[in-house]
């Protein structure tokens, strides 16, 4: 794992599969604190959630969130799964 992005945070939408994906991947491989995050969770093919596990898997640190990021409704808005889980002191929120 490289360092050039430690102590910082992405967040990489669309990022359950393909381009998406390998973009969080190369940024948590430099060090940077990762938000995965697709629309909902269990899409065929992986998810928010299977890319953050990928993540943590390879000694990274990775949360992910679901929801969508071209309109804003708070109901549509979730951490991973329900209940939801406290998210890391690290993502601000």
């Amino acid at each position: 794992m490289g360092q050039r992005l430690k102590d910082r945070v992405a967040i990489v939408t669309g990022s359950s599969q393909g381009i998406g994906k390998a973009i969080a991947v190369a940024l948590a491989k430099e060090g940077a604190k990762v938000v995965t995050n697709n629309r909902r969770p269990g899409a065929e093919g992986g998810d928010a959630e299977t890319v953050a596990k990928e993540i943590k898997g390879m000694g990274g640190e990775a949360v992910p969130f679901f929801g969508s990021v071209s309109e804003f409704d708070a109901k549509s808005i979730s951490w991973s799964i329900t209940p939801a889980p406290t998210p890391p002191a690290w993502s601000g929120i």
